[in-house]
């Protein structure tokens, strides 16, 4: 079939997302539709775009042939947009998140379910090298009994790009935290395939930032600037995460810190990467994986490496994407479009379908409620595993 994509925003990350879609063998065309004339001008010069709409709405009633939607807008307007989309016919990529409250979720994957449509959220951090050496530190066996892990998602708002521009008549700068969550809950519950079943989350009010985060200041009464939620999974063990908006850190801003096992341990400090296995007779074996997670050649571009790092499978992506090195972020980007691109191809469902990130999202959403009650532990619902039969492609095949 013909993967016809409408990329909708032309924003801050759309150069580095527009080439990955153009250069894969896959996809026959992209369009873009921007409300603003100015930046889908840009989108058009810059890329030789030709097919260009005003807004999405005239995409979704216009663009006769376009079978894929590509949401990269304000974030809180992706729910919307993804359930417009289904609803249309069309397969979703978005990015994160994907949805801004629990009902929008549930929707979006029941549509999925319904239309035998694809969703995929372009949740990068599955694909960050750290990830791919816990997943497979666990599924191997090496890890024993998961017990313990920690990650963060730190972007120091005084730094945040641009923030200015969009404080005025849309104010989504107070956009909650925990909201903004499947940086750092994905990490983890990506290379266990877990679930959280109960949160608790506390939230941090920055007097200094109160013209943003405090109840009428934003759209959705959000007074906290940083979140930080304990996660019971639904194998026993435990996480914290920590959404950090006002924190004097820059890079890494979203990491695993440490996941912790009956037989083997992982830990980051810095660039420093660290597992150590505890032997039968007593003591550890300390093994330094720093040269498996780090690339050995560092393209720097926007917050991270745009070079493939030696854990990556390179191997599984298109011979176009090998060189194209301008997605920042790990150069995670590629994989998930990637996943996207073959999953409507071939019907398959991506790695991280609906379902899978319904339960990234979810811990966030209940969180937040806990933080504006105090910390009060609240169960976090699960929509379960894919229909039946609908076959999912692994992360690195």
């Amino acid at each position: 079939m013909k993967i016809n994509v409408g990329f909708v925003g032309y924003g801050h990350f759309a150069p580095h997302i527009i080439p990955y879609f153009l250069a894969h063998p896959d996809v026959n065309k992209v369009a873009l539709a921007e409300l603003i004339p100015e930046r889908r001008a840009e989108g058009a010069r810059r890329f030789g775009i030709t097919e260009l709409y005003d807004s999405f709405d005239d995409m979704l009633q216009n663009g006769k042939d376009i079978n894929c939607i590509a949401v990269h807008v304000q974030r809180h307007y992706h729910g919307d947009m993804v359930i417009r989309s289904l609803q249309a016919g069309k397969h979703v990529y978005s990015a994160v998140p994907m949805a801004s409250s629990v009902e929008e979720v549930a929707r979006i994957a029941e549509l999925a379910g319904e239309t035998g449509l694809i969703y995929a959220m372009g949740e990068n951090r599955c694909y960050d090298p750290t990830t791919i050496l816990c997943r497979e530190l666990y599924t191997s066996g090496a890890l024993g009994t998961y017990l313990y892990g920690q990650a963060h998602y730190s972007h120091d708002f005084s730094h945040f790009h641009s923030y200015e521009r969009y404080t005025g008549r849309d104010n989504w700068a107070g956009f909650p935290p925990m909201y903004y969550c499947t940086h750092s809950v994905s990490m983890i519950l990506s290379s266990l395939g877990e679930h959280v079943t109960r949160v608790s989350c506390m939230g941090y009010h920055d007097p200094g930032w109160a013209h943003i985060f405090s109840p009428g200041k934003n759209h959705w009464d959000n007074p906290y600037i940083n979140e930080t939620a304990t996660m019971r999974l639904s194998g026993g063990g435990i996480m914290r995460i920590n959404e950090f908006r006002r924190r004097a850190w820059g890079h890494p801003p979203t990491t695993i810190e440490c996941m912790n096992g009956t037989l083997a341990s992982y830990e980051r400090s810095m660039d420093r990467h660290t597992i150590q296995y505890a032997l039968p007779e007593g003591g550890q074996q300390v093994e330094d994986v720093s040269a498996r997670v780090i690339p050995a050649a560092n393209i720097g571009n926007m917050d991270g490496s745009s070079a493939y790092a030696p854990i990556q499978p390179v191997e599984r992506l298109p011979e176009s994407f090998r060189t194209l090195h301008i997605s920042g972020h790990e150069a995670t980007h590629p994989f998930v479009i990637d996943d996207f691109v073959r999953a409507v191809k071939t019907g398959k469902l991506p790695p991280i379908n609906a379902w899978a990130a319904a339960r990234y999202m979810l811990p966030g959403l209940i969180a937040h409620e806990s933080a504006l009650r105090d910390g009060e532990p609240l169960p976090v619902p699960d929509l379960g595993e894919p229909p039946a039969g609908w076959e999912v492609m692994g992360y690195s095949t």
